[in-house]
């Protein structure tokens, strides 16, 4: 099945397909942890989405089959400081794949390509902030080559 996937950069056209997998995305998460809640609408989400795909420190990628997103991942570059140094650091915000395609290696295609597009954005290295129950997206990333670095603890307002 995953030979029927094209992985590519997301356009304009696909953003209210993107926004139906967000909604599935926050539907599964939430089923799956009574403290999750989400912190943006569907609309808020949009407006993002819309905003990240013309920009040139966001990346949007979307799996598609069939002429249908099935899958997308949100990238981002942010500039940091490293010890003295001011540096770009990419972040993988989010991913998710439709059910039906999930196990098939997508996320960590949708990576590689993302990787790319970071080394080519001169980026110092790659973050991505994961649920510490979300073993499965712990595992993915291992797969994808990231190592467990830190435990970052929020406080929220």
């Amino acid at each position: 099945m995953l030979c029927d996937v094209s992985l590519r950069t997301a356009k304009k056209e696909d953003i209210d397909q993107i926004v139906a997998l967000y909604d599935a995305h926050m539907q599964y998460i939430t089923k799956r942890s009574k403290h999750f809640e989400a912190k943006m609408s569907s609309s808020d989400f949009k407006k993002c989405i819309q905003e990240d795909i013309d920009a040139d420190d966001a990346l949007v990628v979307v799996g598609e089959h069939k002429s249908q997103i099935v899958g997308f991942l949100l990238g981002y570059i942010v500039r940091s400081h490293i010890g003295k140094e001011r540096v770009n650091v990419g972040y993988i915000e989010q991913g998710y794949v439709l059910p039906k395609f999930c196990r098939t290696g997508l996320i960590v295609k949708g990576i590689a390509l993302a990787k790319d597009w970071f080394k080519k954005s001169n980026v110092a290295h790659i973050i991505s902030n994961v649920n510490t129950h979300n073993e499965f997206s712990m595992k993915v990333l291992k797969k994808a080559g990231f190592k467990e670095r830190t435990i970052r603890y929020v406080c929220e307002f």
